[in-house]
């Protein structure tokens, strides 16, 4: 092929979305973040509490561009991984005193990178299926994807997150989710749904694509329940790549987005679901620092 082809080959590519030309990131290069919360636990009876316990997420260990280096809890805990590969921390107290309070903080160090780590994520299949509130199979989700979609999974991906970000209204914060279909049609919801259609929406094109749950962080911060957001991440060249409808963001400014918790259809065997935390305690009251 003469040169003057495969310049413009090329060319055309990486403007149309089928070449991605960044170089890959390396956690050696990658830039250390603080970030702290915490949680308050009270004892609201005129009882001893003989026994309460919390669950919670500590940062994702590792995704394309996060990298957790350490993880200090201000008191004894237990963390092991659920099914999802997540980070889960148990605290036990016992004999809290009647309408007692305990503080729980928790600091952590990540490693974030500007450009993503490049890695093979096997098995890739789990987030190419239709699951629950993600109706990738459902005739009007193909109706629609087949509609979006472009030349290359790239230029797919990249087309799907700008007709849902332009197609569906903020509704404000819902405590449950509606799901993909239910958003489909009714083109309304807050950031969960935003992420179930884009990822149900890939699917459909065959472009692996995943919920995240966490918050939005650019330099060091102390977490709040108001910093909480989902977003969606696909899967190309080897990478999780951020897709944030709601938040009007793809594939830049991804160092900002801090993993808590990946979302999957895994079970979670032993261990409870929950989405940021879960408690338990007769009595128990629990709430996160602001």
């Amino acid at each position: 092929m003469p040169v003057i082809s495969t310049i413009s080959l090329l060319l055309c590519l990486f403007l149309f979305g089928g070449l991605d030309i960044a170089s890959a990131g390396t956690f050696e290069n990658g830039k250390l973040k603080h970030v702290r919360f915490g949680f308050i636990l009270q004892n609201m009876k005129a009882t001893v509490l003989p026994l309460a316990t919390l669950h919670f997420y500590a940062p994702v260990d590792e995704t394309s561009r996060q990298k957790t280096i350490s993880v200090n809890v201000s008191v004894p805990h237990s963390s092991s991984l659920d099914a999802s590969g997540n980070r889960v921390i148990l605290v036990t107290m016992k004999d809290i005193p009647p309408f007692a309070t305990r503080i729980i903080t928790v600091d952590t160090e990540l490693l974030f990178t500007e450009q993503p780590v490049k890695k093979k994520d096997n098995p890739i299949e789990q987030y190419l299926k239709s699951e629950k509130n993600i109706e990738s199979s459902h005739p009007d989700i193909q109706r629609r994807a087949k509609e979006l979609k472009k030349e290359t999974p790239l230029a797919t991906a990249r087309n799907i997150f700008n007709w849902v970000a332009k197609s569906v209204q903020y509704s404000g914060y819902r405590a449950s989710a509606r799901g993909a279909l239910d958003t489909l049609h009714s083109r309304s919801g807050d950031c969960t749904e935003y992420m179930l259609l884009f990822i149900a929406l890939c699917r459909a094109n065959g472009i692996p694509a995943r919920g995240v749950g966490g918050y939005l962080c650019k330099k060091d911060c102390f977490l709040s329940p108001a910093l909480y957001h989902d977003w969606a991440e696909f899967y190309y060249d080897n990478a999780w790549r951020v897709a944030d409808p709601q938040g009007k963001v793809f594939m830049r400014d991804e160092s900002s987005y801090v993993a808590i918790r990946l979302m999957g259809q895994k079970q979670n065997g032993d261990k409870p679901f929950f989405y940021r935390y879960a408690f338990s305690g007769d009595g128990l009251t629990v709430k996160m620092m602001n």
